[in-house]
This record gives C-alpha cells, structure tokens and sequence, in this order.
C-alpha cells in the first residue's frame, strides 16, 4: 500500500498523487503550491504528504476540464 495515514488522513507521496493525477511530480507540487491539493511536509526523508482526499476532490472539480 503506498498511502500513509497521518492525523486520521490518508496521504501520499507526490510521486504516487502525480500518477493518480496522471501528471508531473513538478506539476504536483504547482497544485499544492497554488492550494489547489492539501499536502503536509514530514521530515526530509518522507517529504510532501498529499491528501488523497484532496486529490479526489481536484479531481472531480477537474473532470472534463481538459
């Protein structure tokens, strides 16, 4: 399973919300930047931590965007 769960959130890292997303790693970071995903940083050797539940939510909001 590649989600961690943290303060009762499930999160990811960047590398495996940039394949839910079907983006960038670089693009990843953007969104979270911008607000758009919700992401927490862990330490230095964990990273960004994005929520799934905000990835779930950019992608409903985004369907059919394209």
């Amino acid at each position: 399973n590649s989600s961690v769960r943290l303060h009762g959130m499930r999160r990811v890292n960047v590398a495996v919300a940039a394949t839910l997303l079907g983006c960038s790693t670089s693009y990843v970071y953007k969104l979270v930047a911008r607000g758009d995903l919700d992401a927490i940083r862990i330490g230095t050797r964990k990273g960004l931590q994005v929520t799934e539940a905000s990835i779930e939510q950019y992608i409903k909001e985004h369907r059919g965007a394209d």
